[in-house]
């Protein structure tokens, strides 16, 4: 009840803020109301940002831009009036669905408990966790304070929604995975919704009950899954090696979806720029569009390159705003890669980085092949899960034909795809692909305005856009409330909740949140390179609490298969930047972990099942909670 409330609050004080300004360039009142939420809320973001980071932050950006679009008056400030007030304040009541589908999608309905969190909402939780405690704008959240000296400044991610999560922490000290499913995901929705009624305005004039019913319908509007996909394909060696799976289409995709929930951002600026776009100002769009880059960096190909191609050769804009643009461009690329370089330090990338391996091991037909999978298999996802909108943009091809716009934007599909592929094809790794996957969202907007367009503009025929449509919101809401079914996990049946209630009674009694040691069973190392850890940190429900900096002390030579996910190697295991380089046997890496254990002062230390202490570390334990459901053990240090 208490985060429905803030949800609540936080409507009502942006609500009453965004009154306050005016965008004289736009007099579509739901338009107009859209804009007002996104402007308000990223300028809180971006403040805020500033001053927790001291400036070292991707949103300070935004901050030229703001005092740009004020100075060209596109943004104006204006007194309060009851009219606006009266008008505006029905919007407000659309967050009332969104919150019930959030809630019945993470809560058991009849005991009123949360399941378990996903493993991806624990991560980003974490990272807010992290931007408050060491204000620094990375993911490496402890290392911060162990390692200062190689893990420090900023590293590429999307910060949006994790930023918009750490500011009403900052406020309200609430647990950051409950402020992230419950305030701030339903609050990006809700916009959405708005961004969506705007296109309706756009094309109808006016909005109608109708379109209300349409603008929930079409937050479904996306890649389809349909279940026999996956026997079909599940096992060909050519689609997994593309990471582009079927379920990753619709799953990482989504706004209602398990994992899709982070692209909201990307969502709510590909609708703001696009609009600009369909009213023929083509200098804002392109601003606009280029802000999606600061919200989520692996966008930034496809948009960059997108936006470039299409304007600079279709010569929409004027020479001067041509080089206007190319200008803010290039400043933002310099600043982002000045400021991302100092997360990046020699050092670190000298560690994580297998480039010695790769070279050595190169083989040149097998890279080929590579590349050109990174063409194929994506492109032919895209065609069987895209299939019924393809489909239905070559029966309608004569009406969308006569919107320029419309055209445009198809030819965005097209350009960004080209550029995420070739991103996808130059850089390895298992998080390469979402140079492509972080795009979906913006192929899903053009194809909801294309469908807005068909709707409103289509005297005869509508049948089979609404058929195409009611079909793809069946579809994939039947499989998002599937997969998260499937994957729901009731806290009691994973953990013992009188072993959580006792340790998180020792763990509240410490005056900071405490740094937490964690080991990792052997065989399991063995098994998975280490970008697939993070999943599989014993303790989970702790971070429900925000107890988040978890550091692992496993052995760090293990060796590991050679793929793309270990050429990636990443910042997993900690204990190699502690030995410095020097190579330790197994029987003597016991007094290692033990003086890393004393000299950082860690007086926690958490075991998945099966892992195994060293000697050495079973005399620093001074209480032991062992979770008999997870098969985890607790133990309390002492030095």
């Amino acid at each position: 009840m208490i985060y429905f409330l803030l949800l609540i609050a936080l409507l009502i004080v942006f609500f009453g803020i965004n009154q306050f300004i005016k965008i004289p360039s736009v007099p579509e009142s739901v338009f107009h109301f859209f804009i007002q939420q996104i402007t308000v809320l990223t300028f809180f973001i971006s403040v805020f940002a500033v001053l927790i980071t001291g400036g070292k932050t991707i949103f300070v950006l935004f901050l030229p831009l703001f005092i740009y679009f004020i100075a060209k008056r596109h943004i104006v400030f204006k007194k309060l009036t009851k009219v606006d007030l009266i008008k505006n304040t029905p919007f407000l009541l659309l967050i009332i669905p969104i919150v019930f589908i959030q809630f019945i999608l993470h809560f058991d309905i009849l005991s009123f408990t949360p399941y378990l969190p996903s493993d991806d909402v624990l991560l980003y939780a974490g990272y807010s966790n992290g931007l408050l405690e060491y204000g620094q704008e990375n993911k490496f959240e402890a290392l911060n304070s162990l390692y200062p000296q190689l893990f420090s400044g900023m590293a590429p991610y999307h910060y949006y929604e994790i930023w918009f999560t750490a500011l009403i922490g900052f406020i309200t000290d609430k647990s950051y995975v409950f402020i992230l499913l419950l305030v701030v995901y339903p609050y990006l929705v809700w916009i959405f919704v708005l961004g969506i009624l705007s296109i309706f305005e756009f094309f109808a004039k006016k909005i109608h009950t109708k379109h209300y019913v349409f603008a929930f319908l079409l937050l479904f509007i996306g890649p389809l899954y349909i279940p026999i996909y996956e026997h079909i394909f599940h096992d060909g060696e050519f689609f997994s090696s593309t990471v582009f799976t079927v379920s990753g289409f619709v799953k990482q995709t989504l706004p209602f979806s398990y994992y899709g929930q982070k692209h909201l951002p990307v969502y709510l600026f590909g609708i703001f720029s696009f609009l600009f776009l369909l009213k023929q100002n083509y200098k804002l769009s392109i601003l606009i569009g280029l802000l999606t880059t600061i919200c989520s960096i692996g966008t930034l190909p496809g948009v960059f390159g997108a936006f470039g191609l299409l304007f600079l050769l279709k010569k929409k804009i004027r020479t001067k705003e041509i080089f206007f643009i190319l200008f803010i461009a290039g400043i933002s690329i310099v600043v982002i890669i000045s400021l991302f370089k100092m997360g990046i330090n020699n050092e670190v990338s000298e560690k994580t980085f297998y480039l010695k391996d790769f070279l050595k091991y190169l083989n040149i037909k097998g890279e080929i092949l590579r590349f050109a999978s990174k063409f194929i298999g994506p492109l032919i996802w895209f065609s069987i899960l895209y299939f019924p909108f393809i489909l239905l943009l070559g029966i309608f091809r004569r009406t969308i034909s006569l919107n320029s716009e419309i055209k445009i934007l198809l030819q965005f599909i097209v350009f960004s795809f080209l550029f995420g592929a070739f991103s996808i094809s130059l850089v390895q790794g298992l998080n390469s692909d979402q140079f492509l996957t972080n795009l979906l969202p913006l192929f899903n907007v053009v194809m909801i305005i294309t469908l807005i367009y068909l709707i409103e503009h289509m005297s005869r025929n509508k049948k089979i856009i609404y058929f195409i449509i009611s079909g793809a919101v069946v579809i994939n809401s039947a499989f998002i409330f599937y997969f998260h079914r499937l994957h729901s996990i009731k806290i009691e049946k994973r953990y013992s909740i009188t072993t959580i209630y006792k340790v998180k009674e020792l763990l509240k009694k410490q005056k900071t949140k405490p740094v937490i040691a964690y080991l990792l069973a052997d065989n399991f190392l063995q098994a998975y390179a280490p970008v697939t850890w993070y999943p599989h940190k014993p303790g989970q429900i702790f971070c429900i609490d925000n107890y988040y900096n978890l550091i692992n002390i496993n052995y760090p030579y293990t060796k590991y298969d050679r793929n793309s996910c270990s050429i990636a190697f990443g910042p997993d295991n900690q204990m190699r930047f502690f030995l410095k380089d020097k190579f330790v046997e197994t029987d003597d890496f016991g007094k290692y972990q033990e003086q890393f254990l004393k000299q950082n002062k860690i007086e926690w230390l958490f075991c998945k099942k099966d892992a195994t202490l060293y000697p050495s570390v079973e005399k620093l334990i001074e209480k032991t909670f062992f979770n008999k459901v997870s098969g985890e053990t607790y133990y309390k240090l002492r030095y």
